[in-house]
Protein backbone atom coordinates (compact mmCIF):
# COMPACT_ATOMS: atom_id res chain seq x y z
CA UNK A 1 0.00 0.00 0.00
CA UNK A 2 1.91 3.67 -0.81
CA UNK A 3 2.28 5.58 1.92
CA UNK A 4 -0.34 8.59 1.03
CA UNK A 5 -3.03 5.52 1.28
CA UNK A 6 -1.88 4.94 4.53
CA UNK A 7 -2.32 8.64 5.66
CA UNK A 8 -5.07 10.93 6.58
CA UNK A 9 -5.52 14.27 8.30
CA UNK A 10 -8.65 15.30 9.92
CA UNK A 11 -10.22 18.43 11.27
CA UNK A 12 -13.57 19.10 12.97
CA UNK A 13 -16.08 22.01 11.97
CA UNK A 14 -19.20 22.36 14.06
CA UNK A 15 -21.82 25.10 14.92
CA UNK A 16 -23.76 27.96 12.73
CA UNK A 17 -20.69 30.45 12.82
CA UNK A 18 -17.86 28.09 11.92
CA UNK A 19 -19.78 26.68 8.61
CA UNK A 20 -19.74 30.63 7.66
CA UNK A 21 -16.00 30.36 8.08
CA UNK A 22 -13.28 29.49 5.65
CA UNK A 23 -11.16 27.69 8.20
CA UNK A 24 -11.98 24.42 6.80
CA UNK A 25 -10.85 25.72 3.14
CA UNK A 26 -7.86 26.96 4.94
CA UNK A 27 -7.05 23.99 6.47
CA UNK A 28 -7.12 22.00 3.28
CA UNK A 29 -5.56 24.68 0.84
CA UNK A 30 -2.42 24.53 3.21
CA UNK A 31 -2.18 20.47 3.55
CA UNK A 32 -2.62 20.32 -0.21
CA UNK A 33 0.01 23.52 -0.99
CA UNK A 34 2.82 24.68 1.62
CA UNK A 35 1.91 20.88 3.28
CA UNK A 36 2.56 18.45 -0.08
CA UNK A 37 0.23 16.36 1.62
CA UNK A 38 -1.31 13.95 -1.02
CA UNK A 39 -3.32 11.20 1.70
CA UNK A 40 -6.49 11.98 2.24
CA UNK A 41 -8.17 14.90 4.26
CA UNK A 42 -11.73 14.22 6.93
CA UNK A 43 -13.85 16.72 7.91
CA UNK A 44 -16.10 16.11 10.78
CA UNK A 45 -19.21 18.27 10.82
CA UNK A 46 -23.02 19.44 11.43
CA UNK A 47 -22.78 21.74 8.26
CA UNK A 48 -25.66 21.03 5.74
CA UNK A 49 -24.24 18.21 3.25
CA UNK A 50 -23.44 20.67 0.19
CA UNK A 51 -21.91 22.86 2.51
CA UNK A 52 -17.82 21.42 1.34
CA UNK A 53 -18.89 20.17 -1.95
CA UNK A 54 -17.15 22.54 -4.12
CA UNK A 55 -13.85 21.33 -2.23
CA UNK A 56 -15.02 17.59 -3.23
CA UNK A 57 -15.90 18.36 -6.71
CA UNK A 58 -11.92 18.39 -7.30
CA UNK A 59 -10.63 15.94 -4.99
CA UNK A 60 -11.62 12.18 -4.54
CA UNK A 61 -9.76 11.67 -1.03
CA UNK A 62 -11.50 14.11 0.60
CA UNK A 63 -14.33 13.23 2.89
CA UNK A 64 -17.24 14.71 4.84
CA UNK A 65 -18.11 13.01 8.33
CA UNK A 66 -21.81 14.01 9.25
CA UNK A 67 -22.34 13.72 12.98
CA UNK A 68 -24.95 12.06 14.36
CA UNK A 69 -27.42 13.43 16.67
CA UNK A 70 -26.64 10.93 18.98
CA UNK A 71 -23.10 11.99 19.30
CA UNK A 72 -24.19 15.30 20.30
CA UNK A 73 -23.77 15.48 23.62
CA UNK A 74 -26.58 17.74 25.55
CA UNK A 75 -26.59 19.75 28.86
CA UNK A 76 -22.80 20.82 28.22
CA UNK A 77 -20.92 23.49 27.64
CA UNK A 78 -21.21 24.17 23.76
CA UNK A 79 -17.25 24.72 23.44
CA UNK A 80 -16.79 20.86 24.69
CA UNK A 81 -19.71 19.62 22.89
CA UNK A 82 -17.71 20.39 19.89
CA UNK A 83 -14.21 19.74 21.47
CA UNK A 84 -15.96 15.76 22.21
CA UNK A 85 -15.86 14.47 18.57
CA UNK A 86 -11.88 14.44 18.80
CA UNK A 87 -12.40 11.35 21.05
CA UNK A 88 -14.86 10.41 18.12
CA UNK A 89 -12.57 10.19 15.20
CA UNK A 90 -11.91 6.80 14.51
CA UNK A 91 -15.31 5.83 14.91
CA UNK A 92 -16.57 7.83 12.01
CA UNK A 93 -13.60 7.20 9.93
CA UNK A 94 -14.37 3.27 10.66
CA UNK A 95 -17.25 3.34 9.45
CA UNK A 96 -16.29 4.13 5.76
CA UNK A 97 -14.96 0.97 4.16
CA UNK A 98 -12.88 2.85 1.68
CA UNK A 99 -10.27 4.48 4.22
CA UNK A 100 -9.45 0.59 5.57
CA UNK A 101 -6.38 1.38 3.97
CA UNK A 102 -5.97 4.40 6.29
CA UNK A 103 -3.40 3.22 9.53
CA UNK A 104 -2.03 6.88 10.41
CA UNK A 105 -4.44 9.89 11.02
CA UNK A 106 -3.14 13.83 12.09
CA UNK A 107 -5.67 16.23 13.84
CA UNK A 108 -6.01 19.54 12.96
CA UNK A 109 -8.15 22.18 15.00
CA UNK A 110 -9.71 23.96 11.81
CA UNK A 111 -7.87 26.80 12.92
CA UNK A 112 -4.38 25.44 12.38
CA UNK A 113 -2.84 26.12 9.41
CA UNK A 114 -0.10 23.86 8.03
CA UNK A 115 3.22 25.73 6.69
CA UNK A 116 5.45 23.46 5.62
CA UNK A 117 5.77 19.38 3.75
CA UNK A 118 4.19 17.44 6.64
CA UNK A 119 6.47 14.59 5.34
CA UNK A 120 9.07 15.29 8.18
CA UNK A 121 6.71 15.64 11.06
CA UNK A 122 5.16 12.08 9.85
CA UNK A 123 8.57 10.36 10.14
CA UNK A 124 9.39 11.90 13.59
CA UNK A 125 6.17 10.42 14.57
CA UNK A 126 6.83 6.64 13.31
CA UNK A 127 10.22 7.60 14.80
CA UNK A 128 8.37 7.76 18.23
CA UNK A 129 5.85 5.04 17.51
CA UNK A 130 8.11 2.94 16.62
CA UNK A 131 10.83 3.17 19.57
CA UNK A 132 7.65 3.44 21.81
CA UNK A 133 6.93 -0.48 20.59
CA UNK A 134 10.26 -1.59 21.24
CA UNK A 135 10.36 -0.29 24.88
CA UNK A 136 6.35 -1.82 25.44
CA UNK A 137 7.27 -5.33 23.70
CA UNK A 138 10.38 -5.50 26.20
CA UNK A 139 8.71 -4.39 29.15
CA UNK A 140 5.86 -7.28 28.16
CA UNK A 141 6.83 -10.00 26.28
CA UNK A 142 3.54 -11.77 26.19
CA UNK A 143 2.45 -9.03 24.23
CA UNK A 144 0.60 -9.53 21.43
CA UNK A 145 -0.32 -5.67 20.65
CA UNK A 146 0.71 -2.96 21.22
CA UNK A 147 -0.66 -0.39 23.81
CA UNK A 148 -2.79 1.96 22.25
CA UNK A 149 -1.25 5.37 21.87
CA UNK A 150 -1.43 9.19 21.00
CA UNK A 151 1.24 11.83 20.47
CA UNK A 152 1.19 15.10 21.34
CA UNK A 153 2.62 18.59 21.49
CA UNK A 154 3.57 19.73 24.82
CA UNK A 155 1.69 22.77 25.77
CA UNK A 156 3.48 25.92 26.78
CA UNK A 157 5.24 25.27 29.91
CA UNK A 158 4.02 21.88 29.85
CA UNK A 159 6.04 20.13 32.15
CA UNK A 160 4.54 22.75 35.05
CA UNK A 161 1.23 23.39 34.42
CA UNK A 162 -1.77 21.49 34.97
CA UNK A 163 -2.48 20.71 30.79
CA UNK A 164 0.48 19.01 29.80
CA UNK A 165 -0.75 18.23 26.16
CA UNK A 166 -1.97 20.37 23.60
CA UNK A 167 -4.76 19.53 22.24
CA UNK A 168 -5.10 21.21 18.84
CA UNK A 169 -3.07 18.56 17.24
CA UNK A 170 -2.15 15.51 17.62
CA UNK A 171 -1.14 11.62 16.30
CA UNK A 172 -2.66 8.53 16.41
CA UNK A 173 -2.92 5.34 14.85
CA UNK A 174 -6.12 2.58 14.34
CA UNK A 175 -4.88 1.42 17.63
CA UNK A 176 -5.37 4.69 19.96
CA UNK A 177 -9.30 4.14 20.33
CA UNK A 178 -8.84 2.87 24.05
CA UNK A 179 -6.90 6.18 24.88
CA UNK A 180 -10.03 8.01 23.08
CA UNK A 181 -12.55 6.49 25.31
CA UNK A 182 -10.85 7.28 28.40
CA UNK A 183 -10.94 10.80 26.90
CA UNK A 184 -14.15 11.08 26.00
CA UNK A 185 -15.25 9.81 29.18
CA UNK A 186 -13.09 11.93 31.36
CA UNK A 187 -15.20 14.94 29.35
CA UNK A 188 -18.57 13.28 30.28
CA UNK A 189 -18.47 12.32 33.23
CA UNK A 190 -16.59 15.12 35.02
CA UNK A 191 -17.52 18.19 32.68
CA UNK A 192 -21.28 17.23 32.25
CA UNK A 193 -23.06 18.75 35.42
CA UNK A 194 -20.85 21.99 34.68
CA UNK A 195 -22.10 25.02 32.80
CA UNK A 196 -18.87 27.43 32.38
CA UNK A 197 -16.40 27.13 30.25
CA UNK A 198 -13.51 24.23 30.71
CA UNK A 199 -11.62 21.90 28.34
CA UNK A 200 -10.39 18.57 25.79
CA UNK A 201 -6.90 19.91 27.47
CA UNK A 202 -8.11 19.76 31.31
CA UNK A 203 -9.69 16.28 30.45
CA UNK A 204 -6.90 14.81 28.58
CA UNK A 205 -4.60 15.75 31.87
CA UNK A 206 -6.76 13.90 34.00
CA UNK A 207 -6.35 10.60 31.80
CA UNK A 208 -2.72 11.08 31.79
CA UNK A 209 -2.78 11.80 35.88
CA UNK A 210 -4.69 8.58 36.44
CA UNK A 211 -2.60 6.86 33.63
CA UNK A 212 0.43 8.29 36.25
CA UNK A 213 -1.15 6.89 38.97
CA UNK A 214 -2.47 3.46 37.89
CA UNK A 215 -6.04 4.33 38.39
CA UNK A 216 -6.51 3.35 34.51
CA UNK A 217 -4.25 1.37 32.40
CA UNK A 218 -4.10 -0.10 28.53
CA UNK A 219 -3.59 3.65 27.44
CA UNK A 220 -0.41 5.92 26.56
CA UNK A 221 0.32 9.44 26.18
CA UNK A 222 3.22 10.61 24.84
CA UNK A 223 4.50 14.31 24.54
CA UNK A 224 6.68 16.34 21.30
CA UNK A 225 8.25 19.16 21.70
CA UNK A 226 7.38 22.42 20.22
CA UNK A 227 9.92 24.08 18.94
CA UNK A 228 10.25 21.90 15.88
CA UNK A 229 6.93 21.35 14.40
CA UNK A 230 4.35 23.79 15.45
CA UNK A 231 4.35 27.92 15.58
CA UNK A 232 1.70 29.98 17.51
CA UNK A 233 2.92 33.41 16.21
CA UNK A 234 2.74 36.67 17.40
CA UNK A 235 2.56 40.06 15.09
CA UNK A 236 6.32 39.71 14.49
CA UNK A 237 6.26 35.95 13.13
CA UNK A 238 3.93 37.36 11.27
CA UNK A 239 5.80 40.27 9.84
CA UNK A 240 8.48 37.88 9.01
CA UNK A 241 6.30 35.45 7.43
CA UNK A 242 8.08 32.69 9.64
CA UNK A 243 5.99 29.37 9.24
CA UNK A 244 6.75 25.40 10.52
CA UNK A 245 5.34 22.46 10.58
CA UNK A 246 1.70 23.29 11.88
CA UNK A 247 0.71 27.16 12.49
CA UNK A 248 -1.84 27.91 15.08
CA UNK A 249 -2.89 31.26 15.27
CA UNK A 250 -6.12 30.25 17.34
CA UNK A 251 -9.08 31.90 16.38
CA UNK A 252 -10.43 32.51 19.80
CA UNK A 253 -7.65 34.05 21.68
CA UNK A 254 -4.03 34.91 19.40
CA UNK A 255 -5.99 36.23 16.47
CA UNK A 256 -8.15 39.11 18.07
CA UNK A 257 -4.30 40.22 18.70
CA UNK A 258 -3.22 40.83 15.26
CA UNK A 259 -4.52 43.17 13.01
CA UNK A 260 -6.83 41.59 10.03
CA UNK A 261 -4.80 42.68 7.60
CA UNK A 262 -1.80 41.87 8.56
CA UNK A 263 -2.70 38.11 8.71
CA UNK A 264 -4.63 38.05 5.52
CA UNK A 265 -1.10 39.22 3.64
CA UNK A 266 -0.06 36.62 6.16
CA UNK A 267 -1.99 33.21 4.85
CA UNK A 268 -1.88 34.64 0.92
CA UNK A 269 1.57 34.10 1.52
CA UNK A 270 1.79 30.83 2.64
CA UNK A 271 -0.98 29.60 0.51
CA UNK A 272 0.34 31.26 -2.69
CA UNK A 273 -2.75 32.56 -3.19
CA UNK A 274 -2.72 33.59 -7.39
CA UNK A 275 -3.00 37.42 -7.85
CA UNK A 276 -6.28 37.00 -9.23
CA UNK A 277 -7.76 35.32 -5.93
CA UNK A 278 -5.62 38.45 -4.26
CA UNK A 279 -7.35 40.66 -6.62
CA UNK A 280 -10.91 39.30 -6.32
CA UNK A 281 -10.87 39.97 -2.70
CA UNK A 282 -10.72 36.41 -1.24
CA UNK A 283 -9.58 36.29 1.98
CA UNK A 284 -8.85 32.88 4.32
CA UNK A 285 -8.55 35.63 7.47
CA UNK A 286 -11.77 34.44 9.96
CA UNK A 287 -12.76 36.07 12.80
CA UNK A 288 -13.14 34.93 16.01
CA UNK A 289 -15.19 31.84 16.26
CA UNK A 290 -16.67 30.63 19.72
CA UNK A 291 -19.69 28.29 19.25
CA UNK A 292 -23.01 29.55 20.88
CA UNK A 293 -25.21 27.65 23.16
CA UNK A 294 -27.62 27.05 20.75
CA UNK A 295 -25.17 27.22 17.74
CA UNK A 296 -25.15 22.96 17.74
CA UNK A 297 -27.42 21.19 15.36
Amino acid sequence: IALDDKRMILTVSLGKEAAKRPLVERAYRSARGPGQFKGYFGVVTDAPENRYAKLQENDDRIYIFQVKEEDVLKDIHPKLAVQYFKTLLLKYVSEVPELDSVEYFNYIDFDIVIGENIDGFDAMILEKRIQSQKEYFAAHPEATKDIPTIYFFEEIDGATKKEPFHAGQFSFDRNSEHCFRLWGKEIIECFLPHKYTLSDQIAIARVGRALDAGNVTGCKLVTTPRDRYILFPFMKEIESRVTKTFIHITNTFRAAMIPEQAQVEYFADILNLTAEERASGESFYAKRVQPLADDLT
